[in-house]
C-alpha cells in the first residue's frame, strides 16, 4: 500500500476515523481528552468527587479552546502555513495566553492549595504544568505577569515521582508526540506529494532526524506490511 491508502485504511478502523486511539484488551478508545480522563482515573489522577471532576473537565475544555486560538501560530511553526510569526505571536498567542493563564491563576488563587482543583495532583495540573514548562523553553517571557503559573509548574514537576522520571528518563524522550506526528505525516504524505517539502527544508530535516532514531527506524523497517 502507498502512504495515502495505508493511512485511509488504518483510519477506517478507528472509532472516529482518526488518531489518537488507545487500545486496551482489543477495545478502542478515541479522542485525546477521553483517553486522558480514562488514564487519570486508572492511575489515581482523577478528582475526589463529581463536582471536582466537572471542574477538571471544564479546565480541560478551556485548554482545548486555548489550543484552537493559538492554532495559527503552531501552523506556522510546524511549516503548514506561511505568515508573520512575530506578528501572530504578538496579536494572537500572547492575548490568548493572557486569557488562559488568567483563568488558571483564578483557579489557583481560589483553591489555595497549590493545585488547580482539590488538594492533590489531577490531570488538569499535569496538562497546565507540562504545557507551560515545555513552552517556556521557546518563549522566554511566557511567565511574565503570571508568577502563580510558574510556581505551579515548578511545584507539579517537583513531585518526587515526576521529578525522578524527568531527571532519569532517557535523552531519547526529548522526542515528543508532536515530533512523531509531524514526522510521520510529512514522511508518509511526501510519498504522494513529491514537492511537499519545497520551501521547507527544516521540516524535511526534522522528519529525517526523528525517523532515524534507532528504535523508530527499526520499527519502521520491520513492521508488518499488513499491519493496517
Amino acid at each position: 500500500m502507498n502512504g495515502r491508502n495505508t493511512s485511509k485504511v488504518h483510519n477506517q478502523k478507528m472509532p472516529f476515523g482518526q488518531m489518537p486511539v488507545l487500545e486496551i484488551d482489543g477495545q478502542k478508545l478515541a479522542q485525546s481528552f477521553a483517553i486522558a480522563r480514562f488514564l487519570a482515573k486508572k492511575f489515581g489522577l482523577a478528582p475526589k468527587c463529581p463536582f471536582e471532576e466537572a471542574l477538571v473537565d471544564s479546565i480541560m475544555d478551556q485548554y482545548k479552546d486555548f489550543q484552537n486560538e493559538i492554532r495559527p501560530v503552531f501552523r506556522i511553526i510546524a511549516g503548514f502555513a506561511e505568515g508573520d510569526l512575530d506578528k501572530l505571536t504578538k496579536d494572537v498567542f500572547l492575548p490568548a495566553r493572557d486569557k488562559f493563564f488568567g483563568f488558571m491563576t483564578n483557579f489557583l488563587k481560589k483553591n489555595n492549595t497549590g493545585y488547580l482543583v482539590g488538594s492533590s495532583i489531577t490531570i488538569a495540573d499535569l496538562l497546565l504544568a507540562e504545557f507551560s514548562a515545555e513552552f517556556s523553553k521557546n518563549v522566554s517571557n511566557l511567565y511574565d505577569g503570571f508568577p502563580e503559573i510558574k510556581a505551579h509548574a515548578e511545584k507539579i514537576r517537583s513531585h518526587p515521582a515526576l521529578k525522578k522520571w524527568i531527571e532519569t528518563r532517557p535523552q531519547t524522550n526529548s522526542i515528543t508526540i508532536a515530533d512523531l506526528l509531524l514526522a510521520e505525516f510529512s514522511a508518509e504524505f511526501s510519498k504522494n506529494v513529491p514537492n511537499l517539502y519545497d520551501g521547507f527544508p527544516e521540516i524535511k530535516a526534522h522528519a529525517e532526524k526523528i525517523r532515524s532514531h534507532p528504535a523508530l527506524k527499526k520499527w519502521i523497517e520491520t513492521r508488518p506490511q499488513t499491519k493496517f
